[in-house]
């Protein structure tokens, strides 16, 4: 097995806008998760209407009459004008030290566009009076949104002594179509799971792992097949996530930090499998469903890294390399084990 070809050198300074860069991307990436975490609550608690049908004021005040259900959907509009706050910051910062990469300025231009885009279907989603189709397209920008920050993050983060060649190539494009294949069915499984919110399915299974004690669809209702084709893909999903997991674990070396990216995808996989558990066994009780989001949305985070760590092209924290070092640049098969 082919095995990559580092180097030892010496850290280079970070310059100041480099570093007020990544602070503000990764108080984004806080931000945008802390969002859909309170999104989340707000919907089990129906508390999305506390401010009545009034965007961006409260019940037609900048400052409301803070009640339970009042703070929570307030909390989740301040967050997200934090988060814009972020992201136009990382822009403009952006525009100044990584304008010539296409992937760090890239994502995020495609984060600014992304919490343009939220926004305006969170205000669709309050006149609408809380359609649960733009709720749906609202979840779906946020996870986007998470990504697009994540990739950005890890292009700019610095990775010391990285290797100077890469995997075979063959060996390169089934982990990628590996990866991709992980990242469509996570995000297929977020999507699903508002679909059957919306549908009113959430808790048409009463028991788990089965559902109605059938392991199977069960028929006569299109609620509880609606519901259990949602466990159906999380069981999918788990599997495409264990097995990117160890495949990458075992090519760690390759990618620093993937290995330990890794190892905390697959915790989370198996904490979401509990908390997915807890809502039947908790009979759904709200916080629990709230937790299910967040969780979901962990998931999603750590696979988008773990992408990342694999494709992005990373920043080097190192100075330049010594003449006996750069001869290795671009090697591919040196040393076989």
């Amino acid at each position: 097995m082919q095995r990559p070809v580092s180097q030892n050198v010496v850290a280079r300074p970070v310059e100041a806008g480099q570093l007020i860069f990544r602070v503000m991307l990764a108080a984004a990436l806080v931000a945008a998760f802390a969002q859909i975490t309170l999104g989340g609550f707000v919907r089990v608690f129906d508390a999305g209407l506390a401010c009545a049908d009034d965007w961006p004021l409260c019940d037609g005040q900048w400052i409301p009459a803070f009640t339970g259900d009042v703070i929570l959907e307030y909390t989740h509009r301040l967050t997200a004008v934090l988060l814009g706050i972020f992201i136009l910051a990382a822009v403009v910062i952006g525009w100044r030290v990584h304008r010539d990469s296409a992937v760090v300025f890239g994502c995020t231009l495609a984060a600014f566009a992304l919490v343009i885009a939220a926004g305006a279907l969170g205000w669709a989603t309050v006149i609408t009076e809380l359609s649960w189709s733009m709720r749906l397209i609202h979840l779906a920008i946020a996870e986007l949104l998470i990504a697009s920050l994540a990739f950005a993050l890890v292009a700019v983060w610095p990775v010391s002594n990285p290797p100077l060649n890469g995997p075979p190539q063959s060996t390169m494009l089934a982990v990628s179509a590996a990866i991709a294949l992980m990242l469509l069915f996570t995000f297929l499984l977020l999507v699903s799971g508002s679909i059957v919110v919306g549908e009113g399915a959430s808790t048409a299974c009463g028991s788990w792992p089965l559902c109605s004690g059938s392991m199977i669809i069960p028929s006569g209702d299109v609620k509880f097949a609606l519901h259990m084709s949602h466990r159906i893909v999380s069981v999918v999903t788990g599997l495409i996530i264990v097995v990117v997991a160890l495949w990458v674990w075992r090519m760690r070396e390759w990618w620093p930090g993937a290995g330990v990216c890794a190892i905390v995808l697959a915790a989370l996989l198996v904490g979401q499998v509990f908390i997915g558990a807890a809502n039947p066994w908790s009979a759904f009780a709200p916080v629990w469903k709230g937790i299910h989001v967040s969780a979901a949305t962990a998931v999603w985070l750590a696979a988008a890294v773990l992408a990342a760590l694999v494709h992005v092209p990373r920043m080097s924290g190192v100075s330049e390399p010594n003449v006996d070092a750069e001869r290795f640049r671009g090697v591919r098969s040196l040393i076989q084990w």
